[in-house]
């Protein structure tokens, strides 16, 4: 008898001709996040997968939390496994109960056994749930509810093995990462640019990270917020990389200095485009992605985003451009970001945002205000001034280190760990 998870996709399987592909990429992206705890065997049955942990123990919560937050992953069940004969399988039920009772953290007074599978044989199913139900009630004392049971056993028949489920948990849906490719999300502070490089990630993208800081103007507590904002989405991904872009000096000033005052906002976030657009370009990212939802604040409105947009080639995805503030706020309290935005931190943003921001700006006006400022020059001076940065999941001694190296150096590269120990192989998924 075997403590198992078993996967279940749903996406996945519409993918007719690459569903191999996929199914492999779904496979590398639960290895990555289960590296740090332990190694797991992975095999396909019956249109899912079977997760065992190997040598070393996983503990059953771990286990289900961790694969909880895989893209691609629809659904999964905790339990366990074992042989087909009646003895074993009547163990296993009872096994399956006590884990589930010990799990719940609730009284438990009522069950059920469902008996399912393409190979139970016809007609066997209802003596056979019966059977288990009997040997579970003598064990725990627990009454029959089919209707609503505090715990709910599942046994599903496959490939002359029985698995005897007793958790049900959602995952996050989606595609597997890196599987659509690469793009740059664009981090602040706040509570919506973490949201659009989840909903990113769960599309398959992986996603590198641009922020711009205007240290020393701003605190390093707004450095050290950002960090722990990328170091929070690795939950998602599990190895994130990442650039800090200085802007003060490189962009804000010249802007500050030689841009009409009205147009300061919406010059900075085409800059902050073109310079991300450099990055991808050099890291064979395809794609930007802002957290910029319509009409939310002046910056955001029609036309100034389609002004925004026309300083560089790249795609920009807004996922967040249809929603409303709550709804953005729920998601980022569900990938675990939310209360890091809520803190206390200064916005390079708002160093340059002007009382009476213009709204609907023109690309006549904003030509003409470029025509004033050394545009390459700008961009090549942020390039050049940039730090690197790289974040693993759940590292975060190493995390603290890093951005103290960086607050400490200044211009100097740091890495949260050397990059054949973040626990993602360099191999890429054919």
């Amino acid at each position: 008898m075997r403590e198992i998870v078993v996967v279940h996709f749903d996406e996945l399987a519409l993918k007719q001709g690459r569903r191999p592909y996929y199914e492999k990429a779904l496979v590398h992206a639960i290895e990555a996040v289960l590296r740090d705890v332990g190694p797991v065997t992975i095999r396909a049955a019956h249109g899912r997968f079977v997760v065992t942990p190997g040598r070393r123990a996983i503990p059953a919560g771990l286990l289900v939390d961790r694969l909880s937050r895989v893209f691609g992953i629809h659904h999964l069940f905790a339990g366990v496994e074992s042989a087909r004969d009646p003895a074993s399988l009547a163990a296993a039920a009872v096994e399956a109960a006590r884990r589930a009772e010990a799990g719940g953290g609730e009284v438990v007074r009522t069950f059920s056994v469902r008996v399912r599978g393409n190979d139970r044989g016809e007609g066997r199913a209802r003596p056979l749930e019966a059977e288990l139900g009997g040997a579970v009630a003598s064990a725990t004392g627990w009454t029959v509810d089919l209707d609503r049971p505090d715990v709910a056993l599942t046994v599903e028949l496959a490939a002359g093995r029985a698995f005897v489920l007793h958790r049900r948990v959602e995952g996050p849906g989606g595609l597997p990462y890196a599987t659509a490719g690469q793009a740059v999300a664009l981090l602040s502070g706040g509570i919506d640019s973490p949201v659009a490089a989840a909903m990113m990630m769960s599309r398959g993208l992986r996603i590198g990270l641009v922020h711009f800081h205007s240290r020393p103007i701003t605190s390093e507590a707004a450095l050290r917020k950002v960090y722990r904002l990328a170091g929070a989405l690795t939950r998602w991904q599990p190895t994130i990389f990442g650039v800090m872009v200085p802007f003060a000096e490189t962009v804000q000033r010249p802007l500050v200095e030689g841009a009409p005052t009205a147009l300061r906002t919406v010059l900075a976030r085409r800059f902050m485009l073109r310079i991300a657009e450099r990055l991808a370009s050099e890291h064979r990212s395809r794609a930007l992605v802002t957290g910029d939802a319509l009409a939310q604040v002046s910056s955001q409105t029609l036309e100034n985003l389609a002004v925004t947009d026309s300083a560089v080639r790249m795609p920009v995805f807004r996922p967040l451009v249809g929603m409303g503030k709550p709804e953005i706020v729920e998601r980022a309290r569900r990938i675990g970001t939310l209360a890091i935005s809520e803190e206390e931190g200064d916005d390079c943003c708002a160093l340059l945002a002007p009382r009476n921001p213009e709204k609907a700006a023109t690309a006549e006006a904003i030509e003409a205000a470029e025509s004033a400022l050394p545009v390459e020059t700008m961009i090549r001076s942020a390039l050049d001034s940039m730090t690197r940065f790289r974040v693993r999941f759940e590292d975060t001694d190493t995390q603290a280190k890093s951005i103290a190296t960086f607050l400490g150096r200044g211009r100097s590269d740091f890495v949260s760990r050397p990059y054949e120990e973040a626990g993602v192989s360099r191999r890429s998924i054919k």
